[in-house]
């Protein structure tokens, strides 16, 4: 009896380990419809809307941030965000990507995206210009 008692509740401690172990497939975004984590300031200036792969879902805001060197000598440099809402990259945004020289790297941090009935926080990307 203790036997089939441990069996059950080993066989169902891996199951629900199992279930809750399945990670949600992570949703995918990029400028322009682009997934890769290069692009190029010519690509900024024709297209600076951020876009989920999965067209079920609608972006509400996201932060972009961006690599700038320091002056000082002491420190390598800091991340500048900028807040953007909908999928379009605000124009400050777009003229630091522009100013920014090739090698700079950036975040797009912080999506908050809706599929119609919830709205979901996702992890980011992290690109460089090319």
């Amino acid at each position: 009896m203790k036997k089939s008692i441990l069996t059950f509740l080993l066989f169902t401690l891996i199951g629900t380990s199992l279930l809750l172990g399945q990670a949600k497939e992570a949703v995918k975004f990029g400028i322009c419809g682009t997934t890769e984590n290069t692009i190029k300031q010519a690509d900024i200036s024709k297209c600076n809307v951020l876009m989920p792969l999965n067209k079920n879902l609608i972006i509400s805001s996201f932060t972009l941030a961006i690599f700038t060197k320091s002056t000082d000598a002491k420190t390598k440099g800091v991340y500048v965000d900028y807040a953007c809402v909908g999928n379009k990259l605000s124009d400050a945004a777009t003229d630091a990507l522009k100013k920014a020289p090739v090698g700079t790297k950036f975040l797009i941090e912080s999506i908050v995206a809706s599929d119609g009935k919830t709205e979901s926080k996702y992890s980011g990307i992290s690109m460089e210009i090319k």
